[in-house]
């Protein structure tokens, strides 16, 4: 069960009435690609690199939707 790095990505955000971009890394462990936002500590995966960036877009854009202001704050911030 080894990790391969495969891509750095970047992903979108939109925060405070603007827009930023995370860092997105994509691995591939076995069949599947694990994709991980370091800055935001939120991961997803997917069975293609495509479907893991597009799940973790959807991730990322979940936490600023419904995360607590302060946990938005404390990772966004950090």
């Amino acid at each position: 069960m080894a990790l391969r790095k495969i891509a750095l990505q970047k992903v979108t955000a939109f925060v405070d009435g603007g827009s930023d971009r995370f860092a997105a890394l994509i691995e591939q462990e076995d069949d599947m690609y694990v994709s991980h936002c370091p800055k935001l500590e939120i991961a997803s995966q997917g069975k293609t690199v495509a479907e893991a960036l597009a799940n973790l877009q959807e991730a990322v854009e979940l936490f600023f939707e419904y995360a607590d202001e302060q946990e938005i704050e404390k990772e966004y911030a950090s």
